[in-house]
């Protein structure tokens, strides 16, 4: 049903304005909220700065290990060609020695042949060599061969033993070998002349 107010207008009732008071507890805490945001963006932004510069360093860091690793490297590069060069030049000093003794060996045993005897051969292998009173042993051992050629009068196996004493009895012969053994003969013939062929074996100490 329509309602129509007749009262004149300063008779009626006006219609109350609403209005919004904001207390001071909601101010506060929207103030709280307000500083939390902002700590919140200025940690953010610190770590930000922070993690950035640690990469950097970081990356740095990986930089000057690559340059420390390929330096170690370099140097044990280094260092196993001078352990190479060093193992060469011993080698080289070990030959030396042995050339200089083997030619003072040779020397010495041509001095000691008796004539009518003559070497063919001299030769180094590794065989069985008894030992006093034990199991034989393996050990390197200088083999000579030669020639007699026995005069009439004279025996073959006399010179060879001739020649066994004078190594058997010079020191700086046995200062490398330990014994000279005999090892047998064969006969053959020349000519009209019988060659006596043996074979000594000087077993190294």
């Amino acid at each position: 049903m329509l309602k129509i107010n007749l009262l004149p207008p300063q008779l009626r009732r006006k219609k109350k304005r609403r209005v919004v008071v904001f207390e001071a507890t909601q101010t506060l805490l929207i103030l709280i909220v307000a500083c939390e945001i902002v700590a919140f963006l200025s940690l953010f932004v610190f770590l930000s700065v922070r993690i950035n510069s640690k990469q950097k360093e970081l990356k740095g860091i990986r930089a000057e290990i690559d340059k420390l690793q390929a330096e170690v490297k370099e140097v044990r590069i280094l260092e196993e060609d001078a352990n190479k060069m060093e193992k060469r030049i011993q080698i080289i000093d070990q030959l030396m020695f042995s050339r200089l003794s083997w030619s003072r060996k040779l020397n010495e045993i041509s001095s000691f042949i008796p004539d009518n005897i003559w070497l063919t051969s001299l030769s180094l292998s590794k065989q069985a060599v008894s030992q006093p009173g034990g199991a034989p042993v393996v050990k390197n051992v200088l083999i000579l061969r030669g020639k007699v050629l026995a005069l009439p009068g004279e025996k073959a196996v006399n010179l060879i033993g001739v020649f066994m004493n004078n190594l058997k009895f010079n020191p700086s012969f046995f200062e490398t070998f330990s014994d000279v053994e005999f090892m047998g003969t064969t006969t053959g013939v020349i000519g009209e002349k019988e060659i006596v062929e043996f074979e000594l074996r000087c077993p190294f100490r």
